[in-house]
């Protein structure tokens, strides 16, 4: 039996047990920069949709990513855009609820020779379950709170139980800000998302300070959907590759990088 020699995927959680970051932002307000900046702040993923954008927008943003942040392109999830995501070395792609089969996804991945990670956007704790059991790696379930562009939030106990029930991370998203993230205390989900709250590396870097005071998760996912595997952080070296210096955001202290 051969071994596969394909590097891993990041993992879609965090060993520390405290939830990451996952920054949702569409590419028109965003540069190279900016995305290195959040990275920088302690944001683990930033991820790229932009429903009004074409493909090649997408191509060109992350060909000009890959020239100045190379090292970032490991933390980029891109948002239902699968052709351009081939051709750069992302972290992975995310699915709309009602969009490709995580199958077919990781099939195009196979025939590249990559691996990357595949996620799900669900609405609730049965659409997580069925994610999961299609081989997503991660599922993002939401709105937890009013937005707004979704005035319905999620019924009270949901979040909790797609976060216990499934093996796989769940990560929420909808209306969390510095504020309202006790609203997920204790639901066992791995990750948060939000656009406005992580919009920018100072607000960034009040939100992961503020997702330090929630509790940890007591263990692991009960299966690991990837490989382990030790990447370094964007910013932990600047020879070459154009990623802030350690520490610093715009020369100000940032906060630590996680445990990978």
């Amino acid at each position: 039996m051969t071994s596969d020699r394909r590097p891993a995927p990041p993992r879609p959680y965090r060993t520390d047990g405290r939830p990451l970051a996952c920054a949702v932002t569409p590419i028109g307000s965003l540069t190279p920069r900016r995305l290195a900046d959040l990275l920088a702040a302690g944001v683990d993923f930033v991820q790229l949709r932009d429903r009004a954008a074409s493909d090649r927008t997408f191509e060109r943003f992350l060909a000009q990513l890959q020239a100045e942040f190379p090292r970032t392109l490991r933390r980029v999830l891109v948002n239902d855009r699968v052709a351009p995501a081939l051709s750069y070395p992302v972290a992975g792609v995310h699915l709309p609820e009602t969009g490709l089969p995580v199958a077919a996804a990781r099939a195009l991945a196979d025939r590249r020779g990559r691996r990357w990670l595949v996620g799900r956007s669900v609405h609730d704790a049965a659409g997580a379950l069925c994610a999961e059991a299609d081989g997503a790696d991660y599922v993002l379930l939401g709105p937890v709170l009013p937005t707004g562009a979704k005035r319905q939030a999620l019924p009270p106990g949901e979040l909790a139980a797609a976060g216990r029930g499934c093996s796989v991370p769940v990560w929420a998203v909808g209306g969390l800000t510095p504020e309202t993230l006790d609203s997920v205390r204790g639901s066992g989900v791995r990750g948060v998302a939000a656009i406005r709250a992580l919009a920018d590396p100072e607000r960034s870097a009040g939100f992961v300070a503020a997702l330090e005071s929630l509790d940890r998760t007591a263990a692991e996912p009960a299966r690991s959907p990837v490989s382990p595997e030790t990447l370094a952080a964007p910013g932990a070296d600047s020879r070459g590759s154009g990623v802030p210096a350690p520490g610093t955001i715009r020369g100000r202290p940032a906060p630590a990088r996680p445990p990978w």
